[in-house]
């Protein structure tokens, strides 16, 4: 009797810690692919006349939160963002409580994106959100589309949507919108619950979630005009891009001995007058692509500087008493690698504005050993120096610098210096042939841009033309097409406070992959 009392017991624990064990997935077994669902909240989803202080949602399994911030979206905004707990536990429930009062029939989106997910896997609960109206009703028209960058390669992410209800055009993106939504990882983006309304609808790269628009720090894009919102509405596309940011001067800066450094905003370039020096003892230079002016000045000046900028509409005085600071000595660079391509020039950079080119201290070397003809021309306001020669191909060239060179503004002598690079075979490189069809003689802004350093040829149509680009390096290229509408020859970015959309860009997805010693024929319509 008592050993089957015992055995009658041990089958008991046995089954018991069998049970237990199948609280956990098995080892081995199926990965839970399945995200988290909400089991029950208080009050309901989807609630109307809403007068609670404070929800409470149930999950079927453990959640947590991640990147709940940037996620995020409460719409319409509030002033005091509610407080949501727990934040960084783990658990089944949060609670979402109000920190000031709700307007009165409205319908508000509580959007976590995709924040919520599963605690064992992170499994999402994608764009999980909890709606509720202060009114009898729930607000159910929506407007969704998409949102492009033409000039942007990479993938677009966390773009806000905001939406105004009757709103002044001109305060449009200067105040907190009405609705707002967010496309998170996506280009498609659904402002959804909106009442039947007007609306001005802007596009807005929110970088610092303050929902107004930072003009040349954030992408925008906007609608020429309102929406009358009286059903949904599907198919309302943006197209942003970054403004130039408005014309500003800084106050400039001594970093080195004999020059300073004047940084400012905008397309132009200032007007830079001095007085305290005489026009030989000071020289005003400009890297391309960056937007400072370089002041030089060859010997300490025993007075004040007095120095004027004007930029636009701007004008502003500046008074400077230069410190004795060590000075920077001449360096020489060369984007060129090791190979000279046909569309390719020789071209030298200085960090200080050259005066003066030796050429008894120049040699360029044929096959390492034979002199042959050059001439330098000299950039001095941009830093440039362009070396031209007859190249053969298939020929190796030295440049050789010998000490002094070139003499700088500020009279220091170049250190020697050499510069090797070799030609190749026509037979490497590639043409590609593009016959475009311009039906409406628009002007056309030809792009031809080599898709792993971002290269570009340009080329300007206006009609029906067939584009020859030659001598192309083997490789991968992409075309796009600007719609030059006021015929300047360039590309003519939007401005949101003028409602003045950007000139159209056309890309094509078609990746053109180029063989050495080939032709490639591609023919396109521009409607």
């Amino acid at each position: 009797m008592m050993k089957k009392t015992a055995a009658f017991i041990l089958l008991i624990l046995v089954t018991k810690l069998t049970s237990c064990a199948r609280v956990g997935s098995p080892d081995g077994g199926p990965k839970d692919s399945i995200p988290p669902v909400m089991a029950f909240a208080k009050p309901m989803n989807k609630t109307t006349s809403f007068k609670e202080k404070k929800i409470t949602i149930l999950f079927d399994e453990y959640i947590r939160f991640e990147k709940l911030t940037t996620q995020l979206i409460i719409s319409p905004p509030m002033e005091k963002k509610p407080q949501i707990r727990p934040t960084t536990e783990v658990s089944k429930k949060i609670t979402i409580e109000f920190l000031e009062e709700l307007m009165p029939n409205t319908t508000y989106t509580i959007n976590f994106g995709n924040s919520i997910v599963d605690n064992n896997e992170g499994n999402e609960l994608g764009r999980f959100s909890y709606v509720f109206s202060t009114g009898p009703e729930l607000d159910s028209l929506s407007v969704a589309g998409n949102i492009f960058d033409p000039l942007d390669e990479k993938e677009l992410e966390s773009i806000s949507v905001m939406a105004y209800k009757n709103a002044n055009d001109t305060l449009v993106g200067h105040y907190t919108p009405n609705y707002l939504t967010n496309t998170l990882k996506a280009i498609d983006y659904s402002l959804e619950n909106l009442a039947e309304a007007t609306y001005k609808v802007i596009a807005l790269e929110d970088l610092n979630s303050n929902y107004k628009y930072d003009k040349g720090l954030e992408r925008i894009g906007f609608l020429n005009e309102s929406i009358d919102l009286k059903k949904p509405i599907d198919s309302i596309d943006f197209t942003i891009f970054l403004e130039d940011k408005d014309p500003k001067i800084f106050r400039p800066t001594q970093t080195k001995g004999n020059q300073i450094i004047f940084g400012f905003n905008g397309k132009k370039e200032p007007l830079l007058t001095v007085e305290g020096l005489n026009k030989n003892d000071y020289y005003i230079s400009k890297e391309a692509d960056k937007d400072s002016l370089y002041f030089w000045f060859k010997e300490i000046p025993a007075d004040t500087l007095r120095l004027t900028l004007e930029l636009d509409t701007l004008k502003q005085e500046f008074a400077l008493k230069p410190r004795t600071l060590e000075k920077d000595s001449i360096k020489i660079s060369s984007k060129i690698n090791s190979t000279l391509h046909p569309r390719d020039t020789l071209t030298l950079y200085t960090n200080i504005p050259v005066d003066y080119i030796n050429n008894d201290s120049i040699v360029m070397l044929e096959k390492d050993s034979i002199p042959i003809p050059f001439n330098i021309i000299s950039d001095k306001r941009n830093h440039r120096l362009m070396v031209n020669f007859e190249r053969q191909i298939k020929t190796n060239y030295s440049l050789i610098l010998k000490e002094h060179a070139f003499t700088d503004f500020l009279n220091f002598n170049s250190h020697a210096k050499k510069i090797s690079f070799n030609t190749l075979d026509p037979e490497e490189y590639g043409e590609i042939i593009l016959a475009i069809s311009n039906p409406n003689n628009i002007n056309l802004i030809v792009e031809l841009i080599e898709t792993t350093k971002k290269e570009k040829i340009t080329k300007i149509i206006k009609g029906s033309d067939k584009i020859h680009f030659k001598d192309l390096v083997a490789n991968k290229y992409q075309i796009r097409i600007i719609k030059d509408e006021n015929n300047n020859n360039i590309y003519d970015n939007g401005d949101f406070e003028k409602r003045r959309q950007p000139e159209k860009v056309i890309n094509f997805n078609k990746i053109i992959t180029l063989r050495a010693n080939s032709e490639i024929n591609e023919n396109i319509t521009v409607e």
